[in-house]
């Protein structure tokens, strides 16, 4: 319920504001304003409840969140009121529009206060009217800077004589101005805090149901590669008829039809005309191998995911009946990741996150490059295929942590994929810190010189790059906290 002009008369009067200085100004969320002030013995901040909901003011005794970087308005009356002292407040008729004077190296400006709850808004202009910024823009309204603000036709529309329905709430119970206040402070920001658990609730829903939604379309993904890749012992199995059959089979031939000992019957099996019959069969094994090697690295990848889909469908479960505390703390831990790639939107290069860490992967030279001159810093950790060109990987550090060792293997994959080694079954690498590395003299674009290094050897495997891939393009938006 907003405030009524009696409600409005009575704050005004209780607060006193002629003389107060604007120490500082700030917005917690996008539709509060709080004014810190200071009379002769008090400082307090007065909060500007600017919510369709219930449109207010009263003076502030609970801390709140701020928005992490200065709105657009806080900034503006920041250049333009702050260490201004007000000369004048109070409201226009019995119309909820409020009119404070701040007077500040020989200008005033204007702050017009609308408590209507259809149209709640902070209107800046300068004694001639002219708006020079508002706090909600409404260009139908003509509520924009530079536009000229005038009241009156609205007042004289809406003005009406004292109506007695309207008195102000809670004064019979209240001893003192400052119980009133406390009460109203207490009434509207539970509202807020209502509001807010239930913007949090349906902010973290969406959230979970995306990640579940891509979850599961990992899952599909991998069990339909783990389909196509079961039968790896039919690789052996030609192999070993192969090796039974050399005797019959020239060097040239495209194919050979024998006898399956295995599953019975005949069988036509593709050769290699470049290769002799022994190789032919060393061929068929290798992809035997490789293919086991395969399947386990997808078994072990879909128990993970499988892992990860059961724990957010849970937490999705959890959400209606979860109190405050815990929405803001799983709103942080989901935070905490969006984060880390906001904060390198600039940087070039793939970024991937593994397990909170960012990676970030230089796809070719000219990325490496940059990455390396301009966003890479000394503590980050450096990988890069060892005798083969291929693109630079960094794992971004954090302070007072250290890297996992299966981010460092996420980051091993993705060097290798994107080197010249990526058809390689074992490829080594460099690994050390950004510090340790040195520039090649009239080396070509992106060449260094590790130092310090430890060498990395690994299995490539497509189902952990595919998935990390996979994890890069899923973009999502953080939850409101």
């Amino acid at each position: 319920m907003s405030f009524n002009w009696k409600e409005v008369d009575y704050a005004l009067k209780a607060l006193s504001l002629r003389g107060a200085l604007v120490q500082d100004i700030f917005q917690p969320d996008f539709k509060h304003l709080g004014l810190k002030l200071y009379l002769p013995g008090r400082s307090f901040t007065l909060l500007f409840r600017m919510d369709q909901s219930g449109v207010a003011f009263f003076p502030l005794t609970t801390k709140l969140p701020r928005l992490p970087h200065p709105q657009r308005f806080t900034q503006f009356l920041r250049a333009h009121i702050r260490g201004g002292k007000i000369t004048g407040a109070y409201q226009i008729g019995r119309e909820r529009l409020i009119r404070i004077a701040v007077a500040r190296e020989g200008t005033t400006t204007l702050l017009w206060i609308r408590l209507w709850a259809t149209a709640p808004n902070i209107i800046v202009t300068d004694e001639e009217m002219t708006i020079l910024d508002c706090m909600f823009r409404r260009p139908r309204r003509g509520e924009v800077s530079g536009e000229r603000f005038d009241p009156w036709p609205q007042l004289m529309r809406t003005y009406k004589d004292e109506d007695p329905r309207f008195s102000v709430r809670f004064l019979d119970e209240a001893s003192s101005s400052e119980e009133w206040f406390s009460r109203m402070e207490a009434s509207y920001l539970e509202t807020d805090r209502g509001a807010r658990v239930e913007k949090l609730k349906a902010d973290l829903v969406r959230l979970l149901e995306r990640r579940i939604t891509t979850l599961r379309a990992t899952l599909m993904e991998l069990t339909s590669r783990r389909e196509r890749i079961r039968d790896a012992e039919r690789y052996k199995e030609y192999g070993d008829l192969i090796i039974t059959n050399l005797w019959q089979i020239p060097r040239g031939q495209e194919w050979i039809e024998v006898e399956d000992y295995f599953r019975g019957g005949t069988v036509r099996i593709p050769l290699d005309p470049a290769l002799g019959p022994q190789e032919n069969a060393e061929r068929y094994y290798r992809e035997h191998r490789r293919l086991l090697q395969q399947e386990e690295n997808l078994a072990a990848r879909m128990q993970d995911v499988s892992r990860d889909l059961s724990h957010h469908e849970r937490l999705l479960e959890q959400i209606p009946s979860m109190g405050e505390e815990d929405l803001e703390t799983l709103s942080r831990t989901f935070l905490k990741e969006t984060r880390a790639r906001e904060k390198d939107t600039g940087v070039p290069g793939l970024h991937v996150l593994s397990h909170g860490f960012l990676i970030i992967v230089g796809r070719n030279a000219k990325e490496s490059d940059e990455v390396l001159r301009h966003h890479a810093r000394g503590n980050d950790l450096w990988l890069h295929v060892r005798d083969w060109p291929g693109g630079h990987v960094i794992i971004r550090s954090q302070k007072g942590k250290e890297i996992p060792h299966p981010v460092i293997l996420d980051a091993a994959q993705l060097a290798v994929h994107f080197s010249k080694a990526k058809h390689e079954e074992v490829v080594d690498l460099y690994c050390t810190h950004v510090k340790y590395l040195r520039r090649a003299k009239h080396g070509t674009l992106g060449t260094v010189i590790p130092t310090r290094e430890k060498n990395i050897a690994v299995r490539r495997d497509p189902a952990r790059i595919s998935s990390l891939l996979q994890r890069e393009e899923m973009r999502e938006e953080p939850p409101s906290t």
